[in-house]
C-alpha cells in the first residue's frame, strides 16, 4: 500500500496545534482514566453503599446539564486556554477532598459538583480549540 491511501497520516503531521491538542489529551485521559477507575472503589471502602456511590455519579451528571450554560458563559469570558488551565486546580482540589472524604462527609455532596464544573470548563475549552485549530476540509470526515 502507498501512503497515499492514508493521507490523514501527512494531514495529522502538518498542524502542529492539533498534533499538542491530540498529545495533551492523550496522556490527560490516561493518566485521569488510570485513576478515576478506582473511585468508586474508594467510596466503596469508606462504607458508602453502591446505591449512594451511583447517585454520586448522578449527582456529578445532574450538575454537569445544569452549570453547562454557566460554564459556557465562563469559558467565553476566560477564553479557551485559560479555561482549561483553571480545570486543573479544580481537578486537584478534587482529588484533595477525595482523601479527606472520611473526616468530612459533606463533601460526598460537594464533590460531585466541583468534578462536574472541571469537566465542563476542561471538556468545553477543549471542544472550542479543537475547531479553531482543525481544518475544516477535513472536520467530521472519515479520515480524521
Amino acid at each position: 500500500m502507498s501512503l497515499h491511501s492514508y493521507h490523514h497520516i501527512t494531514n495529522f503531521l502538518k498542524n502542529k496545534e492539533m498534533n499538542e491538542i491530540y498529545i495533551s489529551y492523550g496522556i490527560f485521559s490516561f493518566a485521569l482514566g488510570l485513576i478515576s477507575v478506582f473511585v468508586p472503589i474508594y467510596l466503596y471502602e469508606l462504607g458508602y453503599s453502591i446505591s449512594w456511590i451511583l447517585f454520586y455519579f448522578f449527582i456529578t451528571s445532574l450538575s454537569f446539564v445544569a452549570f453547562s450554560y454557566v460554564g459556557a458563559k465562563i469559558v467565553s469570558r476566560l477564553g479557551v486556554k485559560h479555561a482549561m488551565l483553571i480545570s486543573m486546580p479544580i481537578l486537584i482540589l478534587y482529588f484533595l477532598g477525595l482523601k479527606i472524604l472520611p473526616d468530612w462527609t459533606l463533601l460526598f455532596f460537594i464533590l460531585p459538583v466541583l468534578r462536574a464544573f472541571k469537566m465542563i470548563l476542561y471538556n468545553f475549552s477543549f471542544h472550542l480549540n479543537f475547531l479553531e485549530h482543525s481544518n475544516k476540509k477535513h472536520r467530521g470526515g472519515k479520515d480524521i
